[in-house]
């Protein structure tokens, strides 16, 4: 796959907001806990699948797309 490593603007800003902290932070812990696509990028850029080892398989981009979903339907 080709990536767009020459021409990517990366942008931060500080989030104040309690709530959207939390969201955010849930949301990190989802792509963590990716067992299924994630990557691990060793010293020899290898690029090996991370190994489920025998746990509940999380494929980050569906957990999420389910965490947002839960969470528009309950509001």
């Amino acid at each position: 796959m080709v990536r767009n490593i020459d021409h990517r603007i990366e942008v931060a800003c500080p989030v104040f907001e309690k709530s959207i902290k939390q969201e955010l932070k849930e949301i990190m812990q989802i792509q963590l806990n990716d067992n299924i696509k994630a990557r691990i990028l060793d010293n020899a850029l290898s690029n090996q699948y991370v190994n489920p080892r025998n746990t509940r398989k999380v494929r980050s981009q569906l957990e999420t797309y389910n965490y947002l979903h839960r969470r528009a339907t309950n509001s």
